[in-house]
Formats: structure tokens, C-alpha cells, sequence
């Protein structure tokens, strides 16, 4: 499996047009704030421990998955 990450819509809409469609898994996550490495977005700082496990299950998948960080939470 292949980690890519972009930030925000055009950056994922302009990746997207360059990945083969059927191969990509995509994750919306709160973007991390600097202050302290985690995302503001509680939700997705919960998840983090099962979305890192089952990406460590599926390393052997030939596919893409897709991290798209959405922005602060301001945005």
C-alpha cells in the first residue's frame, strides 16, 4: 500500500486526476495543529489508533490510500 497526503480540495481534486480510480482509498481527517501534532478534530483523534492498525493489516493490498487533511478547524 501506498501513503499519500494532500491538503485541502484542489491539492485532492489534482491528485485524484492523476491515480487510477479503482486503487485509491480516501481519508478526510482534521488537519494537525502545530501546538500539538494531533488533529483539532476529536473524532478523528480517536480513530487514529484503529485507521493505524488497519493499515498495518492491509500494507499488502495494491492500493493508495488517499489522507486528506480538510484545514483547520476556522475553515
Amino acid at each position: 500500500m501506498k501513503q499519500i497526503e494532500v491538503f485541502g480540495h484542489d491539492e485532492l481534486n489534482k491528485k485524484i486526476s492523476e491515480l487510477p480510480k479503482d486503487e485509491v482509498i480516501i481519508y478526510f481527517v482534521g488537519t494537525k495543529l502545530e501546538e500539538t501534532g494531533k488533529s483539532w478534530c476529536s473524532d478523528c483523534v480517536k480513530a487514529e489508533p484503529s485507521i493505524e492498525e488497519t493499515l498495518l493489516e492491509l500494507k499488502s493490498l495494491n492500493v493508495i490510500f488517499l489522507v486528506c487533511n480538510v484545514g483547520n478547524k476556522e475553515e
